[in-house]
């Protein structure tokens, strides 16, 4: 119990909602959310060398092959440039997707390119996922040739996916992380100039040492201690302060185990500061799905938050609409969990992921026959089951 709040909160605060990176190591899942096998692709320890700092010149691309968008020959003085290593088989690069297509959108006309470059092996893979994706990978993607996963990943002993370097307007490297730990921060103030390294990196350091406070406070099992944490968090930290949100309604439920309470907490984040942010009601869905002796009564409020999950990513996120898919299918509302899952094989980019949630589609109406054979006459046949993904 206090592990899963511990990791909860590392996962979530320093990864932004668990989007983790693709590494040699395998890591964890949110059980509310099913994530279909990926091939790794680990890079040997011993050519992780770390090389590259910020501040350094950012070095020269290696580029095998532009996929979409115009080509990038040179760093221009005077722009931005984001280059963001991804890969067709890494969950959470697509994961990405969307949110480098919002950004580049946001600040295009403050001169700001997203690059994506692929590190794929199979590199005939590459251009019918691009196309395929039409709009919704709407920015610069090229195809490495290995110099540049060499010149930018291993210079700084990196070796997951997705990550990503900003270069800034004098062609010097400002920052490097994953993408969903704060880097539109530093590109909003990269592009205006206000962005100061060192004071960033202070900042990132308070953050861990507040990360680790929290564990020790979830250790104790000293709820007080860690809600003030959080409030600390938000402060320093105010890209996170939706994640802070978020591990104070597992606190709520899981730690103090007022499931009623944190129930209303989850709605007035989703009335409120959440209301239009897809990424939290993404994962505070996901938390409300997940959570311990969950009453029936809370079923439709999971269901909700799901489903405004959903419309705030207009329907284009696959996860979004897996954890919509189980809150109906635990709701009891098996038809139309069904059709959310139908929703998520539409999105799925190739066959390997259709496949895998193509199976959830028939697990679900398995389930439904099965319960249309058990229900008696005057019955509904659509039960609520608790059974996880």
């Amino acid at each position: 119990m206090r592990r899963t709040l511990t990791i909860s909160l590392a996962l979530s605060l320093a990864l932004a909602a668990g989007s983790s990176a693709q590494t040699a190591a395998p890591t964890a899942t949110p059980t509310a959310t099913p994530t279909p096998p990926a091939a790794q692709r680990p890079v040997p320890r011993e050519q992780l060398q770390a090389a590259l700092k910020v501040g350094d010149p950012a070095p020269a691309l290696g580029i095998k092959e532009w996929i979409k968008g115009a080509p990038v020959k040179s760093f221009e003085k005077d722009k931005v440039y984001v280059v963001e290593f991804w890969a067709t088989w890494c969950g959470p690069c697509i994961a990405s997707i969307p949110k480098l297509t919002a950004m580049q959108a946001k600040y295009k006309d403050k001169g700001v390119t997203i690059l994506g470059v692929s590190t794929d092996q199979e590199h005939d893979k590459v251009r019918p996922f691009v196309e395929k994706m039409g709009d919704k990978m709407n920015y610069t993607v090229a195809l490495d040739d290995g110099a540049t996963m060499r010149n930018y990943l291993m210079a700084v002993g990196q070796g997951g996916i997705p990550y990503a370097f900003v270069v800034d307007k004098s062609g010097k490297v400002a920052w490097h992380g994953h993408p969903a730990d704060g880097m539109e921060s530093v590109i909003e103030q990269v592009a205006a100039g206000t962005f100061d390294p060192a004071k960033h990196a202070e900042s990132k350091q308070k953050f861990r040492e507040l990360v680790r406070a929290y564990g020790e406070a979830a250790q104790k099992q000293d709820w007080d201690a860690a809600e003030k944490v959080l409030t600390d968090i938000a402060q320093v930290a105010p890209d996170q302060a939706g994640m802070a949100q978020i591990a104070r309604y597992t606190i709520i439920a899981t730690g103090r185990k007022d499931v009623p309470k944190a129930l209303e907490f989850a709605q007035t984040l989703a009335a409120g500061p959440f209301k239009d942010k897809a990424m939290e009601l993404t994962e505070l869905a996901d938390k409300l799905i997940s959570t311990p002796d969950m009453p029936e009564s809370g079923r439709p409020v999971a269901v909700d938050i799901a489903r405004q999950a959903s419309l705030a990513h207009k329907g284009t996120d696959i996860r979004a609409q897996v954890l919509l898919s189980e809150a109906l299918k635990r709701a009891g509302r098996l038809d139309e969990a069904i059709e959310a899952a139908k929703s998520a094989v539409a999105l799925a980019p190739d066959e390997m992921q259709k496949q895998y949630y193509g199976q959830r589609v028939k697990d679900l109406e398995e389930l439904k026959s099965a319960g249309a054979a058990e229900s008696k006459p005057g019955e509904p046949a659509e039960k609520p089951a608790d059974a996880k993904p």
